[in-house]
C-alpha cells in the first residue's frame, strides 16, 4: 500500500510501538487492540496535520465514515486524559511522529 507523505510519519510510528501494520489499521479488523491503536492513529494524524481533513483522515484509515473518525478523536481525548499509561503512548506516539514528520516532508515521495 502506498501511504502518502503527510501519513508517513505517523504510519510508521504506530506500526513501530504497536506491531500493527498500517494495512491493519485499514482493515476490516474491530478487534478491542487494533480499534484502539486505529483511534490513536487518527488522533495523531489530525494533531500534526491540522489542514487533514476527516475524508483525508477517513481516507488514510481505509475510507470508514467520517463520523466515525470524530467519535475515534473524541474517544481517545477521554482515554487519555483518564489513564496515564494511554496518554504516554499517545504522547510518544505524537512526539516521534513529529520527528519522523519533519524527516519525510523533505522527501516528496511516497513509501510502499
Amino acid at each position: 500500500m502506498d501511504i502518502p507523505t503527510k501519513v508517513q510519519s505517523v504510519a510508521r510510528t504506530v506500526e513501530h510501538h504497536t506491531g500493527k501494520s498500517w494495512d491493519e489499521l485499514c482493515g476490516p479488523g474491530r478487534g478491542q487492540r487494533i480499534s484502539l491503536v486505529r483511534k490513536m492513529a487518527a488522533t495523531a494524524l489530525r494533531e500534526l496535520n491540522p489542514d487533514m481533513s476527516l475524508r483525508d483522515i477517513r481516507q488514510a484509515l481505509g475510507g470508514r465514515d467520517h463520523s466515525t473518525v470524530v467519535y475515534w478523536m473524541r474517544t481517545i481525548k477521554q482515554i487519555v486524559e483518564e489513564d496515564v499509561m494511554y496518554r504516554g503512548i499517545m504522547q510518544t506516539i505524537l512526539e516521534e511522529s513529529r520527528d519522523r514528520h519533519e524527516v519525510y516532508a523533505e522527501s516528496p515521495a511516497t513509501v510502499s
